[in-house]
C-alpha cells in the first residue's frame, strides 16, 4: 500500500510539473533593447485580449547606447527613460511583467560574437535561465539568430534559444528554481527572414492594430511618436513567426498543446522513434542523400501525407519517402491525433557552393549543438576589385562513396573571370577547395549554382612629403584624383554625394573630403558625439589587420561637421577604443553646397597596418533641419564600399595599401581576428 501511495504521489507530482502554476506566464518574449518587442506586440495583445495568454518580456539592456529623439539624456539616464517607455507601452498591451538583464547597451555591430564578449554570454544565459524557470512560460518568442542585422538581436535570439533547452536541464545552473521545459520556441521574422519560412502569421484586427499603434507611439525617445495617431491596420502589418523547436505536436497555432501531459509523452515517443532526424528537432531540415533522396520514418503505423508525385515504400520497420525532384517540400505524419511536420530539402547528390563566412559557420555549429534546424541562407563572399582572389568553395558529396566532381563555379557576368574548370575527386561529405578569380567591376554578382560575390573597391594611399595644413581648404589634394562617395547603401535614395582623398606619412594618416548636401543638419549635441550615424556626418572606418570578424578590432571615426553648438566634433564609436582620439587634428567648413573637412589622425592611435587593410568612407544624410536634439534624423546613406549593414561589417569594407610601405600589421597573413571586450563609452 505504501509503495502504491508513493507511486501515486510521484505520478501526481510529475503531472503537476507539466503545468506552469498560478504565477507563471504563457508567453515570454526575449529582446535586446526596449522597443524590440514592437515585432511581436500585436500578437501578444491579441492573445491577451482573447484571454488565451499571460505575457512577460525580458529585455537584455535598457538601450543606454542608443539615440534620444526626445531630450538630452544619455547613458544611464537614457536607459531609465527607455525603460519607463517600455513599461508603459507593454502595460497598455496587457503584458504583466517586464524584466531586464542589466547588460550595458553599446554601439551598433553586426557581430554576435562581439556582443557575446561584451555581454558575457555564460552569465547572461544563467540570468535568463533563472527567469525562465521562475516564469515557467509555455512559449518563448525571440528574434532571429541568423548572422545578419544587429548583433545584439542575434545574441538575444541565441540566448533565448539556449535558455529554452538549458532551463529544462537540471544539471545546468543548479541551485536555481526547479528545471522547467517550455513547450515551444519561435522566432519573430520581422527582424529578418534569412531563409526561415513562416509557420504562423497573425494579422491584427482593427481594434488590436489601433491599440498596438498607441502603445508603440509611447517609445518617443526612439521616434515612434512619428507614427500616425490612428490609421488602418496595414500601417503596421501582420506578424510572422517560424517555429524553431516544439516539445508538443501541432503548430498551426503557436499556443496549441503547450502543457498537455499526453502531448508531452507523445512528443518524447515520437522523437525517439525518428532517429534519422536532428536530435530533438521537431521540424528539421533533412539534407536528403542520393537522387532521389530518402527520408526514413520509423513509425509504420503513422499515416503519412506527402506531395502527390512522391513515392512511399515500406522497408522493414520503417517507411521511406522517395521524392522525384529537387526542391523543398513538407512531409506530414499523423501519430494518434497529432500532426508532425518535416521540411524536406532535396539536394543533388554532388554539389558545389560557396564556403560559409566565419559568422555563418559559427551559427551552423551553434544550431547543430542545440539540435536546431540551421537555416541555409544564400552563401556569399567578398572579393576586391581588380585584385586576384582565392575564394573558398565546398564540394559536397552526398552519395556516400567517392565521386568525381567538376569544379566550375558559373557566373553569367564577364566581369568575373574564374580559373579554367577542373575535375577533382570528392570523398563523401564536404571538401573545401579554393578557386582563383578576378573581378573587374564593383557590385554584386550571383553564381549560377547559388551564392553571390560582393566586389569591394581598392585604393592605394599615396605617401606625402609635407605635413598637411588641416584647414578644410583642400589645397593639398588639388589635382589629385578623388575617390567617389556616391553608391547608395541604406535608407531612401537622395541627392547627397561626395568625394575623398587619403594620404600618409610615418606619423599621420590624412583625410580630406568634400560633400555636396543641400541641407546640412546639426541637431546632435556636442556632448553626444557618438551619434554621428543619426545626423549629417562622415565616417572613416579602418580594419588594420584586414581580417577582423567584428568592429571590436577596428578603428571607426565619425565626424560631424556642425553640432547644435556650431562646432565640429569627431569620435570613435563601436570599435576597439570608443571615445575621442588623442592628438587628432580636425577642421570643417560648412558651405552653401555642403561641407568640407580635413583631418590628420595620429598613426599611433590606429596601430600597425597590414600590407592590405580594410578601409571605408561613409556619408550619412539628414535633411530635417528641425529634427529634435538626439533624434535619428538620418534618411539616406551612401559610401565608397556600399552594402547593407556595412557600417558594422568589416568583411564588406574596401581594401587599401600604403604606397611605398612594406610595413605589415599583426595579421598580414589574413587569419580572422577576434575582438576583445572594450570599455563602455
Amino acid at each position: 500500500m505504501r509503495a502504491f501511495t508513493l507511486a501515486l504521489l510521484l505520478t501526481l507530482w510529475l503531472a503537476l510539473a507539466a503545468y506552469p502554476g498560478p504565477g507563471a506566464v504563457t508567453v515570454l518574449f526575449v529582446g535586446a533593447h526596449p522597443d524590440d518587442d514592437s515585432g511581436v506586440s500585436a500578437t501578444l495583445s491579441t492573445w491577451i485580449e482573447q484571454g488565451r495568454a499571460r505575457a512577460a518580456v525580458i529585455t537584455l539592456s535598457r538601450g543606454e547606447g542608443g539615440g534620444n529623439a526626445l531630450s538630452r539624456e544619455q547613458g544611464q539616464a537614457l536607459g531609465r527613460l527607455r525603460e519607463d517607455e517600455e513599461r508603459r507601452a507593454l502595460g497598455m498591451l496587457g503584458v504583466e511583467k517586464v524584466l531586464y538583464l542589466d547588460r550595458l547597451d553599446w554601439g551598433y555591430t553586426t557581430s554576435e560574437s562581439a556582443t557575446a564578449l561584451r555581454w558575457d554570454a555564460e552569465e547572461t544565459l544563467g540570468r535568463l535561465v533563472h527567469l525562465v524557470r521562475e516564469l515557467r512560460p509555455g512559449l518563448i518568442l525571440t528574434m532571429n539568430p541568423y548572422p545578419s542585422g544587429h548583433g545584439h538581436h542575434q545574441f538575444a535570439a541565441r540566448m533565448a534559444s539556449e535558455a529554452y533547452f538549458a532551463a529544462a536541464d537540471p544539471t545546468r545552473f543548479p541551485g536555481q528554481h526547479p528545471a522547467w521545459a517550455p513547450g515551444r520556441l519561435a522566432y519573430a521574422l520581422c527582424y529578418g527572414q534569412e531563409g526561415f519560412q513562416p509557420d504562423f502569421v497573425l494579422t491584427p484586427d482593427q481594434a488590436t492594430a489601433e491599440r498596438e499603434l498607441q502603445a508603440l507611439r509611447l517609445y518617443r525617445s526612439q521616434g515612434w511618436d512619428a507614427l500616425p495617431a490612428s490609421g488602418p491596420r496595414f500601417v503596421l502589418g501582420p506578424e510572422s513567426f517560424s517555429v524553431a523547436h516544439s516539445r508538443s505536436p501541432g503548430w498551426t497555432d503557436l499556443l496549441e498543446g503547450l502543457h498537455h501531459p499526453l502531448d508531452l509523452e507523445l512528443s518524447a515517443t515520437a522523437r525517439a522513434a525518428h532517429p534519422s532526424t536532428t536530435t530533438e528537432a521537431i521540424f528539421p531540415t533533412v539534407l536528403v542523400a542520393g537522387q532521389p533522396g530518402e527520408l526514413s520514418l520509423s513509425r509504420p503505423e503513422a499515416i503519412l501525407q506527402v506531395p502527390p508525385d512522391w513515392r512511399v515504400e515500406r522497408r522493414g520497420e520503417g517507411w521511406w519517402v522517395l521524392p522525384d525532384r529537387a526542391g523543398e517540400q513538407i512531409v506530414q505524419a499523423r501519430l494518434g491525433g497529432s500532426v508532425w511536420r518535416w521540411r524536406v530539402r532535396v539536394r543533388a547528390p554532388l554539389d558545389m557552393e560557396l564556403g560559409p563566412t566565419p559568422a555563418v559557420a559559427d551559427y551552423r555549429q551553434w544550431a547543430a549543438r542545440l539540435g536546431l534546424d540551421p537555416v541555409l541562407a544564400e552563401p556569399e563572399a567578398a572579393v576586391t576589385q581588380a585584385r586576384p582572389a582565392r575564394v573558398r568553395f565546398e564540394l559536397i558529396n552526398r552519395t556516400g562513396r567517392p565521386a568525381s566532381m567538376r569544379v566550375a563555379p558559373g557566373c553569367p557576368s564577364p566581369a568575373i573571370r574564374f580559373d579554367p574548370p577542373r575535375t577533382l575527386s570528392a570523398p563523401p561529405g564536404v571538401s573545401p577547395v579554393e578557386v582563383r578569380l578576378v573581378a573587374s567591376e564593383l557590385g554584386e554578382f550571383r553564381l549560377e549554382g547559388g551564392g553571390r560575390l560582393q566586389v569591394v573597391p581598392f585604393l592605394t594611399v599615396p605617401r606625402v612629403e609635407q605635413p598637411w595644413a588641416v584647414d578644410a581648404r583642400l589645397e593639398e589634394v588639388a589635382g589629385w584624383k578623388p575617390e567617389l562617395l556616391t553608391r547608395f547603401w541604406e535608407g531612401a535614395p537622395s541627392l547627397i554625394q561626395g568625394r575623398f582623398w587619403l594620404g600618409w606619412d610615418p606619423d599621420w594618416l590624412y583625410l580630406a573630403a568634400e560633400v555636396q548636401d543641400d541641407t546640412v543638419v546639426g541637431q546632435i549635441d556636442s556632448a553626444d558625439p557618438a551619434g554621428h550615424w543619426r545626423t549629417d556626418a562622415l565616417e572613416l572606418t579602418l580594419d588594420p589587420s584586414g581580417a577582423s570578424l567584428s568592429t571590436l578590432t577596428t578603428f571607426k571615426l565619425g565626424v560631424i561637421a556642425r553640432t547644435r553648438q556650431g562646432q565640429p566634433i569627431a569620435f570613435r564609436d563601436a570599435d576597439a577604443e570608443p571615445g575621442p582620439v588623442p592628438g587628432l587634428k580636425l577642421a570643417t567648413c560648412v558651405t552653401a553646397e555642403g561641407y568640407r573637412l580635413e583631418a590628420a589622425i595620429p598613426r599611433s592611435e590606429i596601430g600597425p597596418l597590414a600590407s592590405e587593410f580594410g578601409l571605408n568612407v561613409l556619408l550619412y544624410d539628414a535633411d530635417d533641419a528641425r529634427a529634435a536634439t538626439g533624434a535619428n534624423a538620418n534618411l539616406s546613406r551612401v559610401g565608397w564600399s556600399a552594402w547593407p549593414e556595412v557600417m558594422g561589417n568589416p568583411r564588406l569594407w574596401g581594401r587599401a595599401r600604403l604606397e611605398g610601405s612594406t610595413a605589415t600589421g599583426p595579421n598580414a597573413g589574413g587569419h580572422p581576428v577576434e575582438g576583445e571586450p572594450c570599455s563602455a563609452f
